[in-house]
């Protein structure tokens, strides 16, 4: 890919599929930042999952992502504004774990959040119902 060439490979923990759930699950909790770079999404557990591990989103400027990560600080729209923010990121990476903000992901974790499981509960229930 044209960005993963111009970041040094230092920079860079992985790039592509993990070969195990559980390698998976520790790639999220030891990175900083996550990055998407999709065409086609109508949702991005993926990328969920990541900021819930503590990652740091950053997203296309389009897509479901507008309103999953309501944070511009989050989002870019071309590839120059990617490629700068990867940049930086990775030239402040203290600046980045404490100060960008991480995203919210509370109002999609069904177990804690007892306020989305009984909303959709009760949708499933008034569907099974009718």
């Amino acid at each position: 890919s044209e960005i993963l060439n111009k970041i040094p490979s230092n920079y860079i923990r992985h790039w592509g599929f993990a070969q195990s759930k559980s390698e998976y699950e520790q790639l999220l909790i030891e990175g900083d930042v996550v990055v998407s770079t999709a065409q086609h999404e109508f949702f991005g557990v993926a990328m969920l999952e990541a900021c819930r591990a503590g990652c740091i989103p950053i997203v296309p400027d389009r897509l479901a992502y507008t309103e999953l990560y309501p944070n511009e600080q989050h989002r870019y729209r071309t590839r120059t504004q990617l490629l700068n923010k990867l940049k930086e990121y990775c030239q402040k990476p203290d600046y980045v774990r404490n100060r960008v903000p991480k995203q919210d992901t509370f109002q999609f974790e069904w177990e804690k959040n007892d306020g989305i499981r009984q909303k959709y509960l009760q949708l499933f229930e008034n569907n099974i119902s009718n």
